[in-house]
């Protein structure tokens, strides 16, 4: 229940003015290795390597690149 509305509250602060969103051309393959990357370390402690396979042309969004990147 605490997990569902701490969602609900993300949810609620990006529908409002309170954080506006800032669009732009993202590159999707750069996003996830960046995420990836913020993981490796604890996928080593647990013996594993991830495999990861990014096609090497570049995919691209509209998106704000801050909120992509963030846990409001």
């Amino acid at each position: 229940m605490i997990e569902m509305l701490d969602e609900f509250f993300k949810f609620t602060r990006i529908e409002s003015d309170e954080y506006p969103l800032q669009f732009e051309k993202v590159n999707v393959s750069n996003v996830l290795m960046d995420v990836i990357s913020l993981f490796y370390y604890d996928f080593i402690l647990k013996g594993e390597e991830p495999s990861i396979e990014i096609p090497s042309k570049p995919i691209y969004i509209r998106a704000d690149k801050e909120a992509l990147n963030k846990d409001f």
